[in-house]
């Protein structure tokens, strides 16, 4: 039976128009599975990811899911509307759509082609390096050469080599592709690291032992954002003034170290909402001392109450 279900879906790749050396490999994709607009993500089997060509003219409504995406426009443009932003890609442009993300994929212009990723970035988010760039994935993450000139080509590149090792499917293509994909995150990471979209050359000018602080405090907040850590207090965690951690925190994440704590609190809350976790208890368990200030914090960061949020995932 699985044999036949195997045949089917590669006649229906080839009846959709996809050339025969960008099919999928292994068990093809049996299809969208989505409750509550959470989607339970079709990895290849014994695998941690999933890549499309995708040619269709159709939409892709609201929905999230645990997995990174990743999306290049090969060809025409399209919109896509991550958690209210609405983008407008052209040819040649990268999205990167964090997890848990909520997003929709409007209608290509016909002859359009856009590759689609998937990634379970595992033990990847786990990593110091990563953390400390996770102010950028606060938001969707657009890469265009207009936007990120400088390592626009690198990323490009980098992914194009994915997607070749992905419908090439030798031996060993998953791990090469997650050794590109560390490759990727961290061409990111670094840019954003000597760009911190600061003026001031004081606060710019970050030896590596800042840096090393810095990453310190973002894993330790991201471990413990439920507990009541205060500025003043971070601050002496690892040996700086107020006034200059003050700076040197926003220089790097591009918001407050008030905004840093709530934003983590908050993604925790929506995960936990997103799994039918009562309101209340989602609160406290975020690091919120009143249901009443989680409300507020709740609909100031993302537009919806706790309530009208949980209702939206079960729509």
């Amino acid at each position: 039976m699985d044999n036949t279900k195997d045949m089917d879906n590669k006649y229906n790749e080839e009846k959709e128009g996809i050339p025969a050396d960008y099919r999928q490999p292994g068990r093809p994709f049996v299809g969208r599975n989505i409750e509550n607009s959470l989607e339970k993500v079709d990895y290849v089997p014994n695998s941690h990811l999933r890549i499309w060509y995708n040619n269709k003219e159709e939409d892709y409504a609201v929905h999230y899911h645990d997995a990174a995406e990743i999306i290049m426009v090969a060809k025409g443009s399209y919109k896509a509307i991550v958690d209210r932003t609405e983008y407008d890609l052209k040819e040649g442009d990268i999205l990167i759509i964090p997890p848990y993300m909520l997003h929709e994929l409007r209608y290509m212009e016909k002859g359009g082609l856009r590759f689609i990723g998937q990634f379970d970035l595992g033990s990847i988010v786990t990593y110091q390096d990563y953390v400390m760039m996770g102010p950028l994935f606060n938001e969707a993450y657009l890469c265009s050469e207009t936007s990120h000139n400088e390592v626009y080509q690198k990323l490009y590149d980098i992914y194009s080599d994915i997607i070749n090792i992905y419908f090439k499917n030798d031996d060993f293509w998953e791990m090469r592709i997650f050794s590109k994909l560390l490759e990727f995150y961290s061409v990111i990471g670094i840019d954003y690291s000597q760009n911190p979209g600061n003026d001031d050359s004081q606060v710019n000018d970050v030896n590596k032992e800042v840096y090393k602080k810095l990453s310190f405090l973002l894993n330790y907040i991201d471990t413990n954002y439920a507990e009541d850590i205060t500025l003043d207090e971070a601050a002496r965690m690892i040996g700086f003034s107020k006034f200059y951690f003050t700076r040197i925190f926003k220089s790097y994440t591009k918001t407050s170290f008030h905004n840093y704590l709530m934003n983590r609190r908050i993604l925790s809350a929506q995960s936990m909402l997103s799994n039918n976790m009562p309101i209340t208890d989602a609160a406290y368990q975020s690091g919120f001392k009143t249901l009443a200030t989680f409300s507020r914090a709740f609909k100031n960061y993302t537009n919806l109450t706790p309530k009208e949020y949980k209702n939206k995932m079960k729509k």
